[in-house]
């Protein structure tokens, strides 16, 4: 199961180029494994950086947009739903 913890250290893999400050953590062990299983990050000497498939999946977790909000009167009729 992915994680925030996941996604933190994925956007560090792809922001900096620096072992990771709690790479001995192991929660973070374990998201450096699942990401390297899935050729998501490769080593780059002492740290990790993405590949062009963890970019794209990062690619693709920013195109998500954010949520909203609807924000009704109980028991009014919308506006939406108004004919005139």
């Amino acid at each position: 199961m992915i994680t925030p913890n996941h996604l933190e250290v994925l956007i560090h893999c792809y922001c900096s180029p620096a072992v990771h400050e709690r790479a001995y953590a192991p929660a973070v062990k374990e998201a450096i494994e699942f990401f390297l299983s899935r050729q998501m990050i490769e080593a780059q000497g002492e740290y990790y950086k993405t590949t062009d498939k963890g970019e794209a999946w990062l690619d693709a977790l920013l195109e998500v947009p954010l949520p909203v909000r609807k924000w009704i009167i109980p028991n009014q009729p919308s506006r939406e739903s108004d004919n005139g």
